[in-house]
């Protein structure tokens, strides 16, 4: 949990419920703090809740990556589970080094979590899989800001990579446009303007069941109160949003989010979990990006819908790292 990207808070409230609620269903756990710096902090054994919030309220001082996963062979770890969000978290380098160290890990591997961390790519798979998505255009620091207003205002700007809403903006006007292009563009180099399109906000999790098969969890209407759209104080503030779930809409349109979600998921390789967002509108559903490894603090959708489903907060992270288990080469759950 934690990590050097804009969402380390994030990532810390993920980890602290997770690793807790693993706790308290007989797991040992081990709380592994990503500081700022790029350093770890990996305890000498495993830990108690009260441990655990412990170190994340002041992790102590941390080791280079490379010693902190010695340490971490020497606890005879059995399952990894990345808390982590945004760049360097769920974009595939962490689940690439975790792949060549051999630790089994909870969600997708590296190119499952690289192609759906970056925007650009995914709309390009999404459209190869014949998935409905709105019009956009990439520009780089070398284009014209104008381009992007070919496709007619009011335009969304998102930085390809980012999570959690940063690097989000919807411009009404060409002045709004032109600031929020100066804004972003520093962030990657690159950006993506894509259509907006009016709509109710939904989002679909992705479960993936013992025998393979993909669950799609009953959908989620967000309705943002803080703000205009669901950006990161309407997300993680408590009483930022109404989400309810399930979503307020069709029977048809359930099933048609939750095809549809199941479908991203598989078009971008994905394993284990994942979660789609939408836009729900009256000629039909535009698909707008599929989140990794989706957050898992107080106000976070996954587990909310997972509850939905019936599955409480300890059950879908135990299912997860069991099924994390069951999927890692010369692992077998039946075994353990």
């Amino acid at each position: 949990m934690g990590g050097v990207s804009t969402e380390h808070p994030i990532s810390l409230k993920s980890g602290k419920n997770i690793a807790q609620a693993l706790i308290s269903r007989g797991h040992q756990v081990c709380a592994v703090v990503l500081r700022p710096d790029g350093k770890w902090t990996v305890p000498p054994a495993f830990m108690d809740s009260s441990q655990v919030a412990q170190i994340v309220a002041k992790p102590p001082a941390g080791e280079f990556p490379e010693r902190s996963l010695c340490a971490l062979r020497d606890l005879d770890i059995d399952v990894v589970f990345p808390a982590l969000h945004g760049p360097n978290g769920e974009d595939g380098t962490m689940q690439g080094l975790l792949h060549i160290m051999g630790f089994a890990f909870v969600g997708s591997g590296h190119l499952g979590a690289a192609l759906s961390s970056d925007k650009l790519v995914s709309k390009a798979l999404y459209r190869e899989a014949g998935l409905p998505i709105a019009p956009h255009l990439m520009l780089t620091v070398a284009d014209s800001p104008e381009t992007g207003l070919q496709l007619g205002l009011p335009l969304v700007l998102k930085a390809p990579s980012q999570g959690s809403s940063f690097g989000l903006a919807i411009a009404k006007t060409e002045e709004e446009y032109f600031a929020e292009f100066q804004r972003i563009m520093p962030l990657e180099g690159r950006l993506m303007v894509e259509k907006f399109i009016k709509g109710r906000e939904i989002t679909c999790g992705v479960l993936e069941l013992s025998d393979g098969s993909l669950l799609g969890l009953p959908p989620t209407e967000i309705v943002p109160k803080v703000s205009e759209y669901f950006d990161f104080a309407a997300k993680y503030n408590v009483g930022g949003s109404d989400e309810i779930t399930p979503a307020p809409i069709t029977p048809e349109n359930t099933a048609l989010v939750q095809d549809l979600a199941v479908k991203a998921h598989r078009a971008l390789n994905m394993r284990g979990l994942s979660r789609t967002d939408f836009i729900l509108t009256p000629g039909g559903v535009i698909l707008l990006e599929t989140n990794a490894l989706p957050g898992f603090t107080e106000t976070s959708l996954f587990p909310q819908a997972a509850q939905a489903a019936g599955y409480s907060f300890g059950e879908i992270v135990e299912h997860l790292i069991i099924a994390a288990l069951a999927a890692a080469p010369g692992h077998s759950v039946f075994q353990r």
